[in-house]
């Protein structure tokens, strides 16, 4: 019998996004991460099906968010478990791929998750902060710091990545035209100072109506154009 869900045709929409492609691997993997960042490589259906997006990249670390909406509520009226280890795991992956050389990939082979008090409600924006704790030829091991709107620690995981031997050189990487070919054709990114403060401090502030984000900080609070 159809449900109300297959009878809504939601599930059979096109999928919008694409794959990240291969070229981008000859990058450091600092790099690849801030392709990804700027929106020089393609973001995959599942981000583009949740609002799950990086907001912030270093070497050593990556912040994500997700828009709490209430599509991503559970039968408790919260927001799943379940999407707060999708987004934990997003900003474990690009912490470890930050860190990596260029033509050498890393996948999650474990992820583990302790949820903190009460979950999330709707509203605001949820958000994953990863830290790298170890790195070396075969395994890297990162942290993260899930917190709800209000600056709320609301999970804690930890993630251990695969890491593979580098791709030969001789094994060609394709990029599609328009796409960076080297770390020069990134452009940096513009973020302001309280939210550079309040990243290095692992820490949110509230977005306010005054405000808004120019390319993402983790308060999403626009850099303020010298023409203001």
């Amino acid at each position: 019998m159809p449900t109300a869900m297959s009878r809504s045709g939601v599930w059979r929409e096109p999928a919008r996004g694409d794959v990240v492609y291969p070229g981008l691997a000859a990058l450091p993997g600092l790099e690849q991460v801030r392709a990804m960042l700027v929106g020089r490589a393609p973001p995959p259906p599942v981000a583009r099906l949740t609002g799950r997006r990086m907001i912030e990249a270093s070497f050593g670390s990556a912040t994500y968010v997700l828009p709490a909406t209430d599509w991503m509520l559970g039968p408790k009226g919260v927001v799943h478990s379940g999407l707060l280890a999708f987004l934990a795991d997003g900003a474990l992956i690009a912490t470890v791929v930050s860190a990596l050389p260029p033509r050498v990939l890393c996948t999650t082979a474990e992820l583990s998750m302790t949820f903190l008090g009460t979950p999330p409600l709707a509203g605001g924006d949820i958000a994953a902060r990863g830290e790298l704790v170890h790195l070396d030829h075969e395994m890297g091991l990162a942290q993260v710091f899930v917190r709800d709107a209000h600056d709320r620690l609301v999970a804690h995981g930890t993630s251990r990545c695969s890491v593979f031997p580098p791709i030969a050189d001789s094994i060609e990487l394709p990029v599609p035209p328009g796409s960076p070919r080297n770390p020069s054709s990134i452009p940096p990114i513009p973020i302001c100072d309280l939210c550079r403060l309040s990243i290095a401090n692992g820490r949110r502030k509230t977005a306010t109506a005054s405000t808004g984000c120019e390319v993402g900080c983790v308060a999403r609070c626009r850099v303020r154009r010298s023409t203001s």
